[in-house]
């Protein structure tokens, strides 16, 4: 009966210590993407991902987002525990008793292992240093696998044990060590066999009947635990011997695990919560209590010495850290939300928003202890400020007016005649007191209140009686005795100020609610701190100043401020602050005490709060759209040009709060910031280009660089063999254009030539000498005949004739009026010499306008005079010739009609009388006319028609000349 009452009063000592303070966890559910809250084990791979077996599956967690498919066949599958090897493949245990592994995306089952009939069930996956994997199972086998290849079994060893029961492996000092109920069990590297070695129990009766759950090293000490006892097997001598007995109270209830950090700190996980011993300076334990009535499975410590829990049914917890200690509600305060704090007779007392009041202090086990706590009035009001006089006394200072405390009481006094909303208070060295309320600044003097300004005071830092800082709405000001309350003309400090700290005699710290920080020295801002130079907020709300830091409350968290060179760090929830909302600080027993929204937070002042730099990962590449393996580097067609990268900053304590920089050298000339994790580069030209990212936590430095290079190649227009193909084929090509360019301007000039020259051949034609004779011999026969009217009127005609003859030798090109007027002389000169017997005509169509119709020199006049000498010489009578010039579309079409004796009989005569003569006018136009369409586009075209009878008899000659119009000048 004794032991039984001296057991529960320990009991309730053991549960009071427990609850005195707590820490800042931050709990991951389903609702945040788990597959399940029924947790089994928590491992971490060699990248520093985070990964969870769980009844609903496995899941991979980078710190922001919980991926459920890293291995896809086993999305849903039940997995016990899992395993990382050196050769990256990850290792799975699933329910049913199959063991997978998972290689290069590509998942492998094992045949089943199986003994007396039975298959085995596998408790534990293990990895030694020789990288092999061992499979600890509940029955009297454990089986190490050296190799496999896809899911078959190269080579392995089966080792028998004596008893069915749960073991432990541990690899210490690079020897393989199995621990069950009985004893240690150690490889032998020699014959590749266990030896045995009972434990030496003391007479010491064990209480391990369903064997060894879990164990830890600490020392030459394995301290191991079964479901209700913990001992401590000394390696060098095996003995073995229970330990924290005098926490039975709690282990009683059920041991799941134990795990000890770097700190030698242990963490007892049991089926009714956890349980943390912190080892203090003088070797005790002081024991933390946590997550009460949870079943919480295991702890695991990360890289960075952070804390994850896992429960069952109750989902994943996240300790950051052990150094910053909670006190809330749970503990005792009488409310979360603490608006102030000051220090008190030694103590700390406490203001809360629901116009409570605590005073406690800390023991020597660096626990709180509540002295006293009360309500300074009945009413529900908000207390804002808490001040202690150089009396002792202690104001309070609420939203109804303000209160007292007398030094060494604990009842509190209204304080007549103040029903204002008092903002804050604060003494200057002179013992004078300020009061800031929602209307006005006052200063108590010889107990009476003097008004100072006519503004809703946050902030206040008297220097005496005679001087004040004030910070209102509406900016800040300076009040002197003699001058009053002068508003400070700075643009930057007409906001709503928060609070003010005087550094030294003439440096003021001034805190703005939406501008941030500002440090003002001699009239002038010298520093200002706001989120644009990755302060924590623009909204601060307190200054705490302690030899050479400056420590600032915002509502995103502590700014710690440097006083050397301005250089500051962050604390916040991701390092364990209980909430982003900082109320007040103040500086006790060495200690930092924050009040915040969710109760007090405590540190050691020289806590190294760092958040670890991010371990910069990236994840994965697109290119195209399309997924690819992760390598160093890529060369690319120029049609692959479209990429995607995904990257990720591994930092727990950062929570959703790391900066990018990345830079595409060969595009980017600076570093550009991302926030998405994300870079993207839709049609990148041809070119090498290096990507360069680097992350950072709001309180690290800058992580390693990870540098991907790539290279775009060029289009295959642009690749050196089809630029020279190309050009082969330019050149080539300009060459032959060249060459038919200088061969047709040969051609040309030859066929302009040729042209001259048979423009000088028909004037010889039609210069020839027998015309000449003929109009000279006519002319002659004028003269003797002493018809000088015929003789002038025929040498005119021919002198005029010869002139535009030799005037249309010069020219390619003639009007068609000139034309007429040439063929007019040279037929009235024919004329004459047949006696006038030759009946002719030149007709022209009305839609021709003579003047401005062009056609070649010298063409018609050949055939005219071919009709004439061929045609019309050998008729006897009524010779008669037509020339008619008419428009038939783009030509001009001349027709040159006579009634001779026809071409056939013109030949026989020219055969019967053997002329020595020949007529070349027609041979020459002929000849003409071929030059002029080889040169030109623009086509001429003769047809001769031989004029018959219906008997056969010849009636004449027709010959049709097509111009076209729209040829070049010839």
């Amino acid at each position: 009966m004794k032991y039984k009452i001296c057991n529960i009063l320990f009991f309730y000592f053991f549960i009071g210590q427990c609850f005195s303070q707590t820490l800042s966890l931050k709990k991951y559910t389903v609702e945040d993407g788990l597959p399940s809250s029924y947790l089994y084990k928590i491992k971490q791979d060699k990248e520093g991902f985070i990964w969870i077996t769980t009844e609903g599956g496995i899941s991979k967690f980078d710190g922001i987002s919980f991926n459920n498919t890293p291995i896809p066949k086993l999305a849903s599958e039940e997995i016990i525990d899992i395993a990382f090897d050196q050769e990256q493949r990850i290792w799975s245990n699933i329910l049913n008793g199959d063991i997978v592994y998972t290689e290069k995306d590509k998942t492998y089952k094992l045949e089943p292992f199986y003994h007396k009939k039975k298959r085995l069930q596998i408790i534990g996956i293990e990895v030694d240093s020789k990288n092999r994997v061992w499979l600890i199972s509940k029955a009297d086998v454990c089986i190490r696998i050296d190799s496999v290849y896809q899911n078959k079994i190269i080579h392995h060893k089966i080792f028998n044990f004596k008893n069915h029961s749960s073991k432990i492996l541990k690899e210490i000092n690079n020897e393989i060590k199995i621990f069950d109920k009985y004893g240690t069990y150690t490889l032998n590297k020699n014959t590749d066999e266990f030896n045995f070695k009972p434990f030496i129990q003391n007479d010491l009766k064990l209480n391990l009947s369903i064997g060894i759950t879990s164990g830890v090293i600490i020392k030459d000490e394995l301290i191991i635990s079964s479901l209700y006892n913990i001992y401590s097997i000394n390696l060098i001598t095996n003995t073995i011997k229970p330990v924290f007995k005098e926490y039975d109270s709690f282990i009683k209830k059920g041991i799941n695990s134990i795990t000890i950090d770097k700190d030698n700190n242990f963490w007892i996980c049991s089926k009714s919560g956890l349980l943390f011993l912190r080892k203090s300076d003088h070797g005790k334990y002081i024991s933390q209590y946590f997550l009460k009535d949870h079943f919480v499975g295991m702890i695991f410590i990360d890289n960075n010495n952070s804390f994850w829990i896992s429960t069952q049914k109750k989902g994943l917890y996240f300790l950051p850290s052990t150094q910053i200690n909670i006190v809330n509600k749970t503990w005792g305060l009488s409310n979360d939300m603490v608006t102030s704090l000051n220090n008190y007779e030694d103590k700390i007392i406490v203001g809360c928003n629901d116009n409570s009041f605590n005073i406690l202090s800390f023991n020597s086990n660096n626990q709180p202890d509540l002295i006293h706590s009360d309500r300074i009035s009945k009413e529900n009001l908000e207390l804002y400020d808490i001040m202690i006089d150089h009396k002792g006394d202690t104001w309070f200072l609420s939203s109804f007016g303000a209160f007292s405390m007398k030094k060494g009481k604990r009842d509190v006094q209204k304080i007549p005649k103040r029903n204002s909303s008092y903002k804050i208070g604060e003494q200057a060295k002179d013992g004078s007191i300020w009061h800031g309320t929602s209307m006005e600044t006052y200063k108590l003097e010889n107990e009476k209140l003097i008004r100072i300004i006519d503004e809703r005071t946050y902030a206040l830092e008297p220097i005496s009686k005679d001087e004040a800082w004030i910070g209102t709405v509406n900016g800040l000001y300076h009040y002197t005795s003699k001058k009053g309350a002068q508003a400070i003309e700075i643009a930057e400090l007409k906001t709503d100020i928060r609070f003010l700290k005087m550094q030294g005699k003439d440096t003021l710290w001034v805190a703005t609610k939406s501008k941030g920080l500002f440090v003002f020295h001699q009239n002038k801002i010298i520093h200002h701190f706001n989120a644009d130079n990755n302060f924590p907020s623009n909204s601060c709300k307190t200054i705490f100043i302690h030899d050479n830091i400056a420590w600032i409350g915002t509502n995103n968290g502590i700014a710690k401020i440097n006083l050397s060179d301005y250089s500051f760090s962050t604390i916040n929830i991701n390092h364990g602050l209980p909430s982003r909302e900082i109320n007040d600080i103040i500086e006790y027993h060495n200690k930092i005490v924050v009040a915040t929204n969710e109760g007090l937070a405590c540190f050691n002042i020289d806590s190294n709060l760092k958040t670890e730099v991010p371990n910069l990962k990236i994840t994965a590449i697109k290119i195209n759209e399309k997924d690819t393996i992760l390598q160093p580097s890529y060369t690319l067609k120029y049609a692959d040009n479209n990429i995607k990268i995904s990257f990720i900053g591994l930092a727990y304590h950062a929570y959703k709060n790391i900066q990018y920089l990345v830079q595409l050298e060969g595009l980017d000339k600076n570093w550009v910031q991302n926030n998405t994790g994300v870079v993207e580069y839709p049609s990148l030209n041809s070119g090498t280009y290096t990507l360069k990212i680097k992350a950072k936590a709001a309180n690290s430095a800058w992580s390693e660089i990870k540098t991907i290079q790539i290279q775009i190649l060029k289009p295959f227009w642009l690749q050196w063999w089809f630029i020279i193909l190309f050009a082969s084929i330019f050149f080539l090509l300009i060459y032959w254009i060249v060459f038919f360019i200088i061969k047709r301007i040969r051609n040309q000039n030859e066929i302009k030539e040729k042209i001259k020259e048979s423009r000088l051949t028909a004037l010889r034609t039609q210069m020839n000498p027998h015309f000449m004779f003929n109009s000279l011999n006519a002319i002659q026969e004028f003269i003797i005949l002493q018809d000088k009217k015929s003789a002038n009127k025929y040498l005119s005609s021919f002198s005029k004739l010869m002139r535009n003859i030799l005037e249309m030798s010069d020219k390619n090109k003639i009007s068609l009026e000139k034309e007429i007027e040439t063929l007019n002389l040279y037929l009235s000169l024919e004329n004459m010499r047949f006696d006038n017997s030759l009946n002719y005509s030149i007709n022209i169509d009305n839609d021709l306008n003579p003047p401005f119709v062009p056609l070649p020199s010298m063409l018609i006049q050949p055939f005219v005079e071919n009709a004439i000498n061929h045609g019309l010489m050998h008729k006897k009578e009524n010779k008669k010739l037509d020339v008619s010039f008419r428009k038939e579309n783009d030509f001009l079409v001349c027709e040159i009609d006579d009634n001779g004796i026809g071409r056939i009989e013109a030949q026989k005569i020219k055969s019967k009388n053997k002329r020595t003569h020949q007529p070349k006018a027609m041979s020459v136009t002929r000849e003409r006319l071929n030059l002029l369409n080889s040169a030109f586009k623009d086509k001429l075209s003769v047809k001769i028609i031989d004029k018959k009878e219906d008997n056969g008899v010849s009636r004449g000659t027709k010959v049709i000349i097509y111009i076209q119009q729209t040829c070049p000048n010839y």
